[in-house]
């Protein structure tokens, strides 16, 4: 699903899916203008979705407030293995860690 400007009304109804999700194991959602509220949704799906291993948010208008987010979501998760969150703006690193 890479760079087809989705918005963050796309990432709504994806992260929906994602917490009745019980196959897909990687999402490519690189180049896809998120933004915030969209990322923030992915985010709190990783909550309850046990089957995603490979998550690809890079180049999204993310920022701060989706990183806070993504912390809590990660601190439940424990089937995430890779995360891609280059090109954002989530600090000086560009959310490489």
């Amino acid at each position: 699903m890479c760079d087809n400007r989705i918005g963050h009304v796309g990432a709504q109804a994806i992260a929906h899916a994602l917490t009745k999700n019980q196959t897909l194991e990687r999402l490519n959602l690189r180049l896809n203008r998120l933004g915030d509220d969209g990322g923030q949704a992915i985010c709190k799906a990783l909550t309850v979705n046990t089957k995603l291993k490979w998550l690809n948010m890079a180049a999204n208008q993310l920022s701060e407030p989706t990183a806070a987010v993504l912390a809590q979501a990660l601190a439940v998760n424990r089937t995430l293995q890779s995360l891609d969150l280059s090109g954002n703006r989530l600090g000086s690193d560009g959310g490489k860690q």
